[in-house]
């Protein structure tokens, strides 16, 4: 076929962009050598897992959460603050008004590890306010992690979770003496629905002679434990805080766990069919929960289908049924409309449903429309009057000792000698680090006093939030950085302490300032540094800005 010259073709064509592409084509294809094109790769389909024994239907909710980390209360973000076991008690309320019987867990890193205040104050006592709150919620089963085993240690943390009626659950924990320090398994009942749990806790990294005994590989401690467990079960799944290898790796080579529940730091997306497993992940800090409503009909270790459910409408059944679950005890019903896609959807899974464990994921944001539980939201309250307490106490006591410590001033009396620094400080952010907490109605709550004003809880510090400690004691003030300085400048040995990267991150952690960056921050919080010598602004976004949180 011959090839047309550009200058035959018509101008109404070439001032038209759409025709340009097949013209292109045609050029390419009828070119010399390239007169054809290389065949298309195969289309890949995702077939789903055959379908295996059939057996009756049961609805059952998994929800879980992991690496808390001593986050008892609403994260401190800014634009949409979201967590905190309050919400977290609404959501599973709701999920509970559902019908289908809900199985609340935990893959560890709970206690008290990194969490926002710094480390200040009793972590043993954080800890089981910790437990007392996940009891609170309704948690069945808890993997423990190595920073839970740093916090309590393994003899009281499993005699802590028993007190609260709360399963602790590991398969690959070992003790000195080589036999496990908590039930490699345990098998949880609710509403009829049989659930078996094997724990698969995270080897600690490096030395941790704080953490007893050591770890088994996760593959031979899943496979011995999965052995153990009735052959009555509905569905059996791994709650685990593994590395992701070690968690592909578990999918892969054991056979019986229909999916692995675990916990990450960073991006969260679908859950993914690694060999017979389905992998879940709930995003970090408690802020989300994961939750995953399963309709099991087949073996309960048989991975669940989520390509096929989500064929089969099962996120749409699953809603219909709940509104109508609502409606039915309130003496009502679903319009016909829904009434017939409810019917309509329930034929399609009798039928293709047969024989298949089928599962959907989501992850739910904590936010205010959870918020309302009263026995949770009085506890959380009360740990918080109780760290005024005995934190208030705590710096009485160090007072009366002949050793006190130095008091903090503040920046009231910093002023007089250093007044240009005072003048660079007042132009950041960190002086309106308490105007931050007034916006929020967070100016009573230790958890952020602690990061949005100077001397909180410390040594030589404050304790009573009232006029006089705020009046004097708010916002970030040189002291923050630099240290108490009571008796300077004529105690020469009393001297400012140079702040450096650490000093920053006791507030500015990953919790609560997620992109904190102290090369660009520090420029722009400084008080030796000019204005007009600072580091530009990011888009959107004040480099010097207080933490965002606690």
């Amino acid at each position: 076929m011959p090839t047309r010259s550009l200058a035959t073709v018509p101008r109404s064509i070439l001032r038209s962009p759409l025709p340009w592409a097949g013209l292109g084509l045609c050029l390419v294809c009828c070119h010399g050598d390239r007169d054809e094109l290389p065949p298309l790769p195969p289309r890949v389909s995702a077939e789903p897992p055959p379908a295996g024994p059939a057996r009756p239907a049961e609805r059952l909710v998994l929800a879980w959460v992991g690496e808390v980390r001593g986050e008892l209360d609403v994260c401190g973000c800014p634009t949409q603050p979201l967590g905190g076991f309050e919400r977290r008690a609404g959501l599973l309320t709701d999920l509970r008004a559902e019908g289908p019987p809900v199985f609340h867990l935990d893959a560890g890193n709970l206690l008290v590890e990194g969490f926002a205040t710094g480390g200040r104050g009793d972590a043993a006592e954080r800890a089981r306010w910790m437990l007392d709150l996940s009891a609170d919620v309704g948690l069945d089963a808890f993997c423990p992690a190595p920073g839970d085993l740093r916090a309590m240690g393994p003899d009281l943390l499993a005699e802590a979770l028993s007190a609260r009626g709360i399963a602790a659950v590991s398969a690959t924990w070992l003790g000195p003496d080589g036999q496990p320090l908590f039930a490699p398994a345990v098998v949880l009942e609710r509403g009829g629905v049989r659930l078996g749990v094997v724990g698969l806790s995270a080897a600690p990294r490096g030395a941790s002679p704080a953490v007893p005994g050591a770890t088994r590989d996760p593959v031979d401690a899943a496979r011995d434990a999965l052995a153990t467990m009735p052959a009555d079960l509905d569905l059996v799944v791994a709650l685990s805080n593994l590395e992701d290898d070690d968690a592909l790796r578990v999918g892969r080579e054991v056979d019986g766990i229909a999916a692995l529940l675990s916990v990450t730091n960073g991006a969260y997306g679908d859950p993914q069919e690694v060999g017979g497993t389905a992998l879940a992940k709930a995003p970090s800090r408690g802020r989300y929960v994961g939750v995953l409503r399963v309709r099991v009909a087949s073996e309960a270790g048989r991975t669940l289908d989520l390509s096929t459910a989500s064929a089969l409408r099962l996120p749409t059944f699953d809603k219909l049924s709940a509104r109508a679950h609502v409606l039915e005890l309130q003496g009502d019903q679903l319009p016909e409309p829904d009434r017939r896609s409810l019917a309509q959807i329930t034929a399609g899974l009798a039928e293709t449903g047969a024989g298949r464990n089928l599962g959907w994921y989501s992850a739910v944001p904590l936010g205010d429309r959870y918020v309302g539980d009263p026995r949770t939201h009085a506890r959380v309250l009360g740990y918080k009057q109780e760290v005024l307490r005995e934190a208030d106490a705590r710096l009485a006591e160090a007072d009366e000792r002949a050793d006190a410590p130095r008091h903090f001033l503040s920046s009231a009396r910093c002023v007089g000698c250093h007044t240009e620094q005072t003048a660079r400080w007042a132009l950041t952010r960190h002086t309106q680090a308490w105007e931050v907490l007034i916006a929020r109605g967070a100016d009573q709550d230790p958890e952020c006093v602690t990061c949005h004003a100077t001397g909180f809880g410390l040594a030589g510090g404050w304790a009573r939030i009232g006029p006089e400690t705020v009046t004097k004691f708010k916002a970030v003030q040189c002291e923050a950085c630099h240290g108490a300085l009571e008796g300077h400048p004529q105690d020469p040995t009393v001297r400012p302490v140079r702040p450096d990267r650490g000093t920053c991150l006791t507030c500015h952690d990953p919790a609560n300032s997620p992109d904190f960056d102290y090369a660009t921050y520090l420029p722009r919080a400084t008080c030796s540094v000019k204005a007009s010598e600072r580091a530009p602004v990011s888009e959107g976004r004040s480099a010097d800005a207080p933490p965002s949180g606690r």
